[in-house]
């Protein structure tokens, strides 16, 4: 009886045993994938990130689909909201330079529609205050931080996306009076820089004469390789 019992507790320690190295190998396991998550967000959110090319718009130098590396050295960490609806053209897939694809755009505004695509059409570049074309586009003055502008129907044409992406409030015209919500606004001053892109295929190419100026925090870095 005595060594009956002492050999199932030689077997029950075994088996704790053997229960104890797995539960220490799965934590291990799963600690060092932790860590190795944890230093691939950090190289994403400081050092390197890979982003897809989306579009033609930079042919031939980048084709669409293209991986490519960024250095993110060159602006520092930063985080941002991609899918910010103001700085990008959802849903088109027809060349954008062609006649017929311009008709679609104002075919587009006419109905109401431009929010659901994402272009910015009160001032790029179709707005009666604006007489632009995709080729003959400006002159177009690029705001730096701290810089401040008179309002007038025309720069609220011109700058509302930046002021509306700064302030997160709605900018709108009322006869020649610029509100900024329900507050009467004669000047503006610029938290951010901005810039101006446009890509290698000029008449087919979804750049800052559809969606507008792109604010410097938008800049992820410098591409470095293909």
């Amino acid at each position: 009886m005595y060594l009956n019992i002492k050999m199932k507790s030689k077997s029950f320690i075994s088996s704790k045993k053997r229960l104890n190295w797995f539960i220490n190998k799965f934590l291990n396991l799963f600690l060092i994938f932790c860590g190795v998550v944890l230093v691939w967000i950090l190289l994403q959110v400081t050092s390197i990130a890979t982003f897809k090319i989306p579009s033609d718009s930079m042919e031939p130098a980048l084709l669409a689909g293209d991986n490519i590396l960024v250095n993110k050295w060159v602006m520092g960490a930063r985080i941002f909201n991609i899918e910010d609806a103001h700085y990008r053209v959802r849903g088109c897939e027809t060349p954008l330079g062609n006649v017929e694809s311009q008709d679609e755009l104002m075919r587009i505004v006419a109905n109401g529609r431009e929010n659901d695509y994402g272009i910015v059409m009160s001032g790029y570049p179709y707005n009666g205050l604006v007489d632009w074309d995709i080729v003959r586009f400006g002159p177009l003055y690029l705001p730096a931080k701290g810089d401040g502008i008179g309002m007038n129907p025309k720069h609220a044409a011109l700058y509302r996306n930046a002021i509306e992406w700064e302030q997160k409030k709605k900018l709108t015209l009322r006869g020649d009076t610029i509100l900024l919500n329900d507050s009467v606004i004669h000047t503006y001053r610029f938290k951010e820089n901005y810039y101006f892109v446009t890509g290698d295929k000029v008449m087919n190419s979804q750049d800052s004469r559809y969606w507008g100026l792109l604010p410097e925090p938008f800049i992820v870095g410098k591409a470095v390789r293909i």
